[in-house]
């Protein structure tokens, strides 16, 4: 994509009102992310447990006991792998005080924050891929004014992937608007 058509699209993604969430209200339809359902168990080494380095399955065996539904101990397990382990200087000296603005940004959160610039999510939601699929899209050239590091773009596709498709019926009509261009 030539640098007129990143400096194009990267204004009309400025100039547009501020669809993002900040708070995620309005985005309760969406399935939980990695740090909403780790803070939900209540567990009070969760300090220890985000300083921890250990891969997906890993996780998915060392959350096996707590009885999560498949997609949320899917969920859980990438976002730990992907983005942690996370440094002990940037946590609060309390477990009752530790929140997901604490901790690396997660793939929905993500995902409402940087795909919701330039469209709707709904038909996003709606699609059941692969991680790597999903890498590839945003890799691709309609995707070319997205600055996620590879990481992120982990977190994204691995939120998707576990967690796409949602049911149409539980996306707003105002989130489910065509794709234009792609």
């Amino acid at each position: 994509m030539n640098t007129i058509v990143r400096l194009i699209l990267l204004a009309v993604a400025l100039a547009l009102p501020a669809t993002t969430v900040s708070a995620q209200a309005g985005f309760e339809w969406l399935p939980p992310d990695g740090c909403e359902i780790l803070l939900s168990l209540e567990r009070s080494d969760v300090l220890d447990v985000v300083t921890m380095d250990k891969s997906q399955e890993e996780w998915r065996a060392f959350f096996a006991d707590e009885g999560l539904p498949e997609a949320e101990l899917n969920t859980l397990a990438a976002y730990l792998a992907i983005r942690g382990p996370v440094a002990e200087s940037g946590l609060p000296a309390s477990p009752a005080d530790l929140t997901c603005e604490a901790l690396p940004m997660e793939g929905r959160q993500l995902l409402m924050e940087q795909c919701q610039n330039c469209h709707s999510i709904g038909p996003v939601v709606l699609m059941g891929k692969q991680p790597v699929a999903w890498v590839i899209l945003m890799e691709g050239p309609t995707h070319g004014v997205l600055e996620l590091t590879e990481e992120q773009m982990q977190a994204i596709a691995h939120y998707l992937h576990f967690n796409a498709p949602v049911p149409e019926e539980d996306i707003p009509p105002e989130l489910n608007q065509p794709l234009q261009g792609y």
